[in-house]
């Protein structure tokens, strides 16, 4: 509740007593928690308040906070919500085309292709279920060489993850291809053919980490 702090204590009271008794209807037998604010008050003072508000309505205060405690004790929490949204995936649908750049603080999943001449670069991994034939740069920024690509139809004329920099050597064919996954293993990005099953872990673990 928000209260001037210019007009004397018993307009005040007046003022609480009317707002409170023209919102009967709105706030029915509702129970809440108040805080004050605007104007310092004294305990004598809040009880005054709380008594005008039980006699004008059906509004149950079942106690009285301190804002600037509630704020206070939110601000880790909001902290941690903060955190905890930079390890969520993000996911794009549609096609990235020839000079187009898609990027991502986080990881991502993009549902559609990834064409010669486009990029995309995520700090996280990076899964395409689609063709991926442009390049592409997983954990990026941050030399976060855990990081993976997996794709359902890999033909990257470049790939990226973390420090390391590599060229497709995949054979370009217009024959159906396995999903396959890329990663670092021993200092070198090596491809490996993956199952459906395994590209679903993989996304559910993207989204987990």
């Amino acid at each position: 509740m928000r209260l001037d702090p210019d007009i004397p204590f018993g307009e005040l009271k007046k003022a609480v007593e009317e707002k409170y008794r023209e919102s009967a209807d709105f706030f029915k037998d509702a129970k809440v928690a108040l805080a004050f604010e605007g104007r310092p008050l004294t305990e004598e003072q809040e009880e005054e308040i709380l008594e005008i508000i039980d006699k004008s309505c059906k509004l149950k205060v079942l106690c009285i906070v301190d804002k600037a405690q509630l704020e206070k004790q939110e601000e880790p929490k909001k902290q941690e919500n903060e955190d905890s949204l930079k390890n969520v995936g993000q996911f794009f649908k549609g096609t990235l085309r020839f000079g187009q750049i898609l990027e991502s603080e986080t990881s991502m999943v993009l549902i559609g292709d990834v064409e010669e001449g486009a990029q995309i670069i995520a700090r996280g991994n990076v899964v395409v279920l689609g063709k991926l034939k442009g390049s592409v740069y997983a954990g990026a920024g941050e030399n976060e060489s855990r990081a993976f690509v997996a794709a359902l139809f890999m033909e990257p004329s470049q790939i990226k993850i973390g420090m390391y920099t590599r060229k497709s050597r995949v054979r370009r064919s217009e024959r159906r291809m396995r999903p396959k996954i890329s990663f670092v293993r021993d200092g070198r990005i090596r491809f490996e053919t993956i199952t459906k099953d395994d590209l679903y872990e993989e996304n559910h673990k993207l989204l987990e980490e």
